[in-house]
């Protein structure tokens, strides 16, 4: 169960995404600061993250950190443990696709 599209940015929170797009996108941070001032703000932020790829390259950071993880787990012996700790891992990266 996920959360509905812009919540975290609504809220202020600076997540991943936003902030990758906050790097190529000036206007998303007038957006931010104004606090969606105009009913349409948050839709608008939510098409400029779509524009500047935020949540794709959030979920690319995400994939990257997921197999330095997994490939960390290898020094463990194989174990229900080993196996729930890649499951975690496997899970969260599903959360976010």
């Amino acid at each position: 169960m996920g959360k509905p599209a812009g919540s975290d940015l609504a809220k202020g929170n600076l997540i991943a995404p936003v902030i990758f797009a906050l790097e190529k996108e000036p206007k998303l941070r007038d957006i931010i600061e104004s606090k969606f001032c105009k009913t349409s703000s948050l839709d608008e932020a939510i098409e400029l993250l779509k524009q500047c790829r935020g949540l794709e390259r959030a979920q690319e950071l995400a994939k990257e950190k997921a197999d330095i993880a997994i490939k960390s787990f290898q020094c463990l012996p194989q174990s229900d443990f080993r196996l729930g700790l890649k499951d975690m891992v496997m899970f969260n990266l599903e959360t976010i696709d």
